[in-house]
């Protein structure tokens, strides 16, 4: 048998395929991490937002009389006009929090004014940091 005709590939140009390999692939498994992690948040800001949207919409639609000043409150603590179940929201998806502080006695031009914030809060899943989203509105009497 003659062997010297057919070479195969040696271990350095195995190494070097594998090198070149290597160079290619870990920076695309690093933008499936990076998107994966992105989408993750991206779904917990928009829950948030939409949690704290919700409630502020639920506030709009009663009279600013009823709008009692608060500090900063979970919604689950409130009673009455401002309760989740007086206002006909959902509560938020497990494992976010949602608090409503309001500031009155602003007025202009003979109307009276309330400063509604309304704050989410959760734990990024990936992360494990706190995250928040706050929105804050001012509402004045019809």
């Amino acid at each position: 048998l003659n062997y010297g005709s057919h070479r195969g590939l040696s271990f350095l140009e195995i190494m070097i395929a594998t090198l070149v390999i290597g160079v290619i692939i870990i920076p695309i498994y690093s933008l499936f991490s990076t998107s994966r992690r992105m989408g993750a948040t991206a779904k917990n800001v928009m829950t948030g937002m939409g949690c704290a949207v919700s409630y502020v919409s639920a506030l709009k639609e009663i009279d600013i009389d009823q709008l009692v000043a608060t500090d900063r409150t979970k919604d689950t603590d409130l009673v009455g006009a401002l309760g989740a179940d007086n206002l006909q929201i959902m509560q938020c998806v497990d494992g976010f929090t949602r608090y409503l502080e309001i500031e009155k006695d602003f007025s202009r031009h003979g109307l009276a004014y309330a400063l509604v914030k309304v704050e989410v809060t959760w734990n990024n899943p990936i992360t494990n940091q706190p995250q928040r989203y706050l929105l804050k509105t001012l509402m004045r009497e019809k």
